[in-house]
């Protein structure tokens, strides 16, 4: 079992009930799994393949949840990053995972352009809430997080991962060094 069965199971079993309350949103099983859907055939239209790396570097928020299950749903490995980490400490992990894509907030977007050269395996960045348009517009291979929700089909993209795949990787916080990535495939992550 794959750590997106369970989403899909319950999207399919009650696809009305709501599964995550986030400050005045609500949203249902079925709207996450829709969204997850559309992120995740983006993320492949964009070039990532199954085992790609894909940096969430966002705080606890509808599109950090959508982005997880996206990044699952298309056979990649997410990584959350702290909301709250330093650039150069940014840098670090997305060359470390050598990331394929990096999801954040506009907010950060400018801490993220100043370093993005550095970042050598990264070809493209999402940007989440409002404004994520404008700043789009101005970079390439920047995207706006709703406009790949407008984009792209909800009908959830062929499975091309098994329960040994890897789901995950968790760094560490680095206070004995740099921090290592703890790798959990998603057996790890179901059993857990």
């Amino acid at each position: 079992q794959l750590v997106n069965d369970f989403l899909e199971q319950s999207a399919a079993r009650t696809p009305d009930k709501v599964a995550l309350v986030c400050g005045g949103q609500r949203l249902t099983y079925a709207e996450i799994d829709r969204m997850a859907n559309r992120m995740a055939n983006a993320l492949r239209a964009q070039g990532v393949n199954p085992g790609d790396r894909v940096v969430l570097f966002l705080p606890n928020t509808v599109e950090l949840v959508v982005s997880i299950f996206a990044t699952l749903k298309a056979g990649a490995v997410f990584v959350v990053v702290n909301a709250t980490l330093k650039p150069d400490k940014l840098v670090y992990l997305v060359n470390n995972c050598r990331a394929t894509a990096l999801v954040t907030r506009v907010r950060e977007a400018a801490a993220v352009g100043v370093v993005r050269a550095e970042m050598r395996s990264l070809q493209f960045i999402v940007l989440t809430e409002q404004g994520a348009a404008q700043a789009a517009q101005g970079g390439e291979g920047v995207f706006a997080f709703d406009a790949l929700q407008a984009g792209y089909p909800d009908t959830c993209p062929p499975c091309q991962c098994i329960d040994r795949d890897l789901a995950c990787l968790i760094y560490t916080s680095g206070s004995t060094g740099e921090p290592k990535g703890v790798m959990s495939a998603h057996s790890n992550v179901v059993f857990a």
